[in-house]
């Protein structure tokens, strides 16, 4: 089994009190949190998914994500599937889509795949048999509750992309949910295809640590915060910055909490 060395916990510590901090910060002097908060969170990625994966697999997991991502939301912008018709509004694209979302889905991407992890009570990175299937489907679900409460805020209020048709939840069209699910579910799937297809006695080691497994539902609630807060400060669309607000407790919160219990379970 391995451990978190002092260094490894201190500095997950740091990351995980940068995030709320700054979130914080931020919503108090009305400055964006989007870019810091993708930031913050890579650095987590870069940090824990190196000592649950190695640098290798790690690797291949961002190649995935960055890969099946920028191509998807190429191929939406261009004809509309698989998450519908619109546009980024913005400078600093790779062709049409901001060079940040990539990191984006990384971020949230690896955070949902953990707590699917947590869920299942998968805690070696192996994965084989029905896992294959079941850790991904399990996950996307994890990953579109992120979705839920932050499209409706950054496109319908911030305008950081535009759906040219409008759409039934909040201005997002319900395909956005459905194009998520099958995006998220095909990087999940081939990750664990490739996990499945190379394993060998790395992918077997437990990390045994009660703190490694927390650190993984604070980042995802940490992420959720400013969705907590939101309402709070806002002074225009009350409507949208209070459901969200609701439904983020119900969704992501609810999550976070179960899986903190399950980490407890598991290392009591």
């Amino acid at each position: 089994m391995s451990k978190l060395n002092k260094i490894e916990a201190s500095l997950i510590i740091l990351i995980i009190a940068i995030l709320y901090i700054t979130t914080v910060i931020a919503k108090v002097i009305s400055a964006p949190v989007g870019f810091l908060g993708v930031l913050v969170t890579v650095l987590f990625v870069l940090l824990h998914g190196s000592k649950f994966y190695g640098p290798k697999n790690l690797i291949v997991f961002i190649i995935i994500t960055f890969t099946i991502s920028w191509t998807l939301e190429s191929l939406s912008i261009a004809i509309g599937f698989p998450f519908g018709n619109y546009y980024y509004t913005g400078l600093g694209k790779i062709g049409e889509v901001p060079w940040i979302i990539m990191p984006a889905y990384l971020g949230t991407g690896y955070l949902s795949w953990s707590i699917a992890h947590i869920l299942v009570g998968k805690f070696t990175p192996e994965i084989q048999g029905k896992q294959i299937g079941l850790i991904p489907f399990v996950a996307a679900f994890v990953m579109v509750m992120w979705d839920l409460v932050m499209d409706p805020i950054l496109s319908t209020i911030q305008g950081e992309w535009v759906w040219e048709d409008g759409g039934f939840y909040f201005g997002v069209p319900l395909t956005n949910y459905f194009g998520w699910f099958f995006t998220i579910f095909l990087i999940y799937f081939i990750f664990a295809f490739f996990l499945s297809k190379n394993a060998d006695e790395s992918l077997s080691t437990k990390v045994d640590s009660k703190f490694f497994w927390h650190s993984i539902p604070l980042m995802y609630l940490g992420i959720s915060f400013q969705f907590l807060l939101a309402p709070f400060f806002a002074t225009t669309f009350p409507m949208i910055y209070w459901s969200m607000l609701l439904i983020t407790i119900f969704t992501m919160v609810f999550v976070s909490l179960i899986s903190i219990l399950r980490v407890q379970e598991e290392f009591r």
